[in-house]
């Protein structure tokens, strides 16, 4: 929607350009450095509304499309709770802390607080997609390991829910968990939403449909790679067969980890993740919402 947006303001603002002679005066004042910041600013603020003001017409495409309609079907639906906790939206004291991170052939995290560790493998058409086996995008087939990094805070988020959701706390009723990442681009996509990558755009699509109806807010925070260490060595256990044996070593490094257990992502998780990385297909979180949210996943031992 945003880059719809942005691209429609930029269509106006060259055709401004091109046919209002009063409007290129404007915008060469705006940006006049040696007038007066007042008379700037006062240019400024006119080009703005004439911008926003312009009758030019604009083709909504198919996505602008799509997406219009999903906000109309989310409005008009009698199931959607459209109200947010205010401790959803203010920066208090999180209920509990998890961390995460990816590598190019697995993920893994983590969290002390809420007793779970969790660790996947990525598939192999995953793992040949990435920059070990493509070394440029030039055929739009490279799996960043942005994607892969918030792929990964996505499973602590769905990883979070189940524990808030079999252990409630009346006290607090609507949690809100900080996850740490050591990754800026999927930190910001997992507050923001992803508006450039297009693999990047269907897992937040996916993370809107773990969202909405959902208890669980959700914060992040940057951690260096040093800091991370724990995730990090949980993802670069070597194969999925080694994982429990893996995770008894990093427990014994860090025995802060004792009590935690393990966190499985229910298998319609990792398909609804992996349709997303590899064919970025792009879900109506309406029709998936209930099903995630009633089977994130399991602890298994």
């Amino acid at each position: 929607m945003y880059t719809s947006i942005t691209t429609a303001i930029g269509d106006n603002t060259a055709y401004l350009k091109r046919t209002n002679k009063q409007f290129r005066a404007l915008l060469k004042e705006a940006k006049d450095t040696t007038v007066a910041s007042r008379t700037s600013t006062f240019a400024q603020s006119q080009t703005a509304r004439a911008i926003h003001a312009c009758l030019l017409k604009h083709w909504i495409n198919r996505t602008l499309r799509e997406g219009l309609n999903l906000i109309l079907s989310a409005l008009k639906s009698p199931d959607l709770d459209t109200r947010t906790p205010i401790g959803h939206l203010v920066r208090r004291d999180p209920s509990a802390i998890a961390w995460s991170d990816s590598c190019l052939y697995a993920a893994g995290g983590f969290s002390i607080t809420m007793k779970f560790w969790w660790y996947i493998e990525w598939p192999e058409e995953i793992r040949k997609n990435t920059l070990v086996y493509v070394r440029n995008n030039k055929e739009g087939k490279l799996i960043s390991i942005n994607v892969l990094e918030y792929a990964a805070i996505i499973v602590n988020y769905a990883a979070a829910y189940h524990y808030f959701h079999k252990n409630p706390d009346p006290t607090d009723p609507f949690p809100m968990v900080l996850f740490y990442a050591d990754n800026t681009a999927s930190e910001s996509w997992m507050e923001k939403a992803c508006n450039s990558s297009l693999i990047g755009r269907a897992l937040s699509r996916l993370q809107c449909a773990m969202m909405m109806n959902n208890n669980v807010g959700l914060h992040t925070g940057h951690i260096t790679t040093i800091k991370n260490v724990i995730a990090d060595r949980i993802s670069r256990i070597k194969r999925e067969t080694n994982s429990m044996r893996g995770f008894t070593s990093i427990l014994q490094d860090y025995p802060a980890l004792d009590g935690c257990k393990r966190f499985q992502p229910s298998a319609s998780l990792i398909l609804h993740l992996t349709d997303a990385i590899l064919q970025k297909k792009f879900i109506d979180p309406m029709l998936v919402n209930a099903s995630i949210l009633k089977n994130p996943g399991q602890i298994t031992s």
